[in-house]
């Protein structure tokens, strides 16, 4: 049997918050991030998604507040 250790999840958690910090980009007038992390575009979804996932682990989002303005700018 396999046994899941909390140590594992948080390492886990904050290998992706590191790369999440890593790959978040300011390109133009947009900021967020891209589905194929390092690429020069900015996604909602993936910055959507991003969003979330500060959210559920209870990390600190880079630039939280213009992440959101560029979702609410591409809505209309």
């Amino acid at each position: 049997m396999k046994y899941i250790y909390r140590k594992n999840i948080d390492d886990t958690i904050n290998a992706c918050t590191q790369t999440l910090n890593y790959n978040h980009r300011h390109i133009g007038n947009d900021i967020g991030w891209h589905q194929h992390l390092g690429s020069h575009k900015v996604g909602i979804v993936a910055t959507a998604m991003a969003l979330l996932y500060y959210q559920m682990v209870s990390e600190e989002c880079p630039e939280k507040q213009e992440n959101l303005e560029f979702l609410i700018k591409k809505k209309y």
